[in-house]
């Protein structure tokens, strides 16, 4: 991967960016209406793409600051795909996104779910960490992840939606609909004909039945040839 290849993917996305400077494409992504600033980067000769926050927030120094880097740790270990840290040098928080490529393909789907993944994610931990600073307290992330997972659903849906090729138009209200000829099915016959099978089985058990008969007779000739009394 390239790093205009990087910023041709993020046009088919509809990102909006800047060029590319060493690497690294400076995007703007819209979290919760807000303009934030995002550079997409090109590492390790090309294998790793990764999304990386700038001038995101600060931690906060006193009080509050432990429970600031506690929620970082939670949501570390909650979110698999985005991650947090925070830079010692000038206690920025950092959010940032790999995409470990090797010898693949980035595609335009890949990025655009990425990139609609860190977004969300930035918003809920946004909201999270501000209430930190502001009381000290950790309000969790149970709502906040509940909401997460209904939008990702919703994306979703709308996305295979879109992705859907069309198979025919459903009829309107004023539309009669299409009846499909019946098939007219044969009466039955009254008096089927005899199959040949039928016929030379009926001739079988009749030959067998003849036979015998015929056996009964000689046997009846037989007792009255050998009683005198019958002369």
């Amino acid at each position: 991967m390239t790093v205009s290849q990087l910023a041709r993917l993020l046009d088919a996305c509809g990102v909006e960016h800047g060029p590319a400077a060493d690497d690294v494409v400076p995007c703007f992504l819209h979290v919760d209406g807000e303009p934030l600033l995002v550079g997409a980067a090109v590492t390790s000769e090309g294998k790793i793409v990764q999304l990386r926050t700038v001038g995101w927030l600060s931690a906060p120094p006193g009080r509050h600051r432990r429970a600031f880097l506690t929620a970082l740790m939670d949501m570390n270990f909650t979110h698999k795909l985005v991650k947090y840290a925070v830079d010692p040098d000038d206690q920025e928080v950092v959010a940032y996104l790999d995409l470990v490529l090797a010898d693949a393909r980035l595609t335009r789907k890949q990025l655009d779910r990425s990139l609609r993944t860190f977004r969300n994610c930035l918003g809920d931990a946004r909201k999270r960490l501000q209430k930190i600073v502001d009381s000290g307290d950790d309000p969790g992330e149970e709502e906040d992840e509940a909401a997460l997972l209904a939008r990702l659903l919703r994306e979703t849906l709308e996305q295979a939606a879109a992705n859907r090729q069309p198979r025919g138009r459903a009829p309107s209200d004023g539309e009669p609909r299409r009846e499909e000829p019946r098939r007219e099915q044969p009466e039955p016959d009254e008096h089927p004909e005899i199959t040949p099978h039928q016929r030379e089985k009926a001739g079988r058990s009749g030959g067998r039945k003849s036979s015998d008969d015929a056996i009964d007779r000689m046997m009846r000739e037989l007792e009255d040839e050998d009683d005198p009394d019958s002369a």
